[in-house]
């Protein structure tokens, strides 16, 4: 496969966020409650590509994104307990050997994702409060954690360690993995570099038990997207949300998580 063209979710830079802060409510609300106040197009053909063959020339510093070659035996992804347990660790492992100047990893969040019918066509979605329920892909053009997010994060998960680790580098990444090869809704990365927190609208997530700050992106010519082509359950893509050090030149990237049928 080569290139591809695709209509991706921006969020519209609505009047209406100048007096009222941009939410989603990711819980069900009564009828008569607004969930979100915002509004979506995907008015522009954009051409989304084909990384495959070119891995390596992709690096987390550099476009905010790289993929690695990552097997793993695990299989019992129905199982709550054996994922926290048994790959998680992996995961973490994945990262201190991958990275540079790491001295811990703390894992906050994980999600299955998985593209069905019903679930892509009608904008269903599972429980927030249980991952192994399989949320639909993700079509808006979004970064997952504002720098405030980040914040509250690093005070909420280290407690009164939080001073000493916000003295050093922070990142917020994200490890993905397709768990059956992916033929369609690959996930798509915007390059950091082409991207600016000019172009992101930070917006209160809120869960039954949390209050989260998203960023969803507002369209603009110029945005450089990339995927990976046929990707397999032994590779992974790992992408920035947040980096602290003013050197790196993707600071972070915006992308739209999507998956062929299941993946973590």
């Amino acid at each position: 496969m080569g290139d591809a063209t695709a209509y991706l979710g921006y969020v519209v830079d609505d009047p209406i966020h100048l007096v009222e802060k941009p939410f989603q409510v990711l819980f069900h609300r009564e009828e008569n409650q607004n969930r979100t106040n915002l509004r979506w197009h995907f008015a522009f053909a954009e051409t989304i590509t084909n990384v495959r063959g070119r891995q390596k020339d992709f690096t987390l510093d550099e476009q905010g994104f790289c993929f690695l070659h990552h097997p793993t035996a695990f299989i019992h992804w129905d199982d709550r307990q054996a994922i926290e347990n048994l790959y998680l660790p992996e995961i973490i492992n994945l990262l201190q050997q991958e990275l540079e100047d790491v001295d811990h990893v703390q894992i906050f969040d994980w999600q299955l994702r998985q593209a069905t019918a019903s679930n892509v066509t009608q904008g269903l979605s599972g429980s927030l409060g249980n991952p192994l329920d399989r949320l639909p892909p993700a079509q808006h053009v979004h970064l997952d954690q504002s720098p405030a997010a980040v914040l509250k994060r690093v005070q909420s998960l280290m407690g009164a360690d939080a001073n000493h680790f916000l003295q050093g580098r922070i990142r917020v990444l994200n490890v993905w993995r397709p768990l059956l090869q992916v033929e369609d809704w690959h996930l798509a990365l915007c390059d950091g570099r082409s991207i600016s927190h000019t172009d992101l609208l930070e917006t209160d997530l809120i869960r039954p038990d949390y209050v989260g700050y998203t960023m969803f992106a507002k369209y603009r010519p110029g945005f450089r997207w990339h995927f990976l082509d046929g990707q397999t359950t032994d590779e992974v893509t790992i992408f920035k949300n947040f980096d602290s050090d003013s050197n790196a030149e993707a600071q972070g990237m915006v992308g739209v998580t999507s998956s062929n049928h299941v993946s973590i």
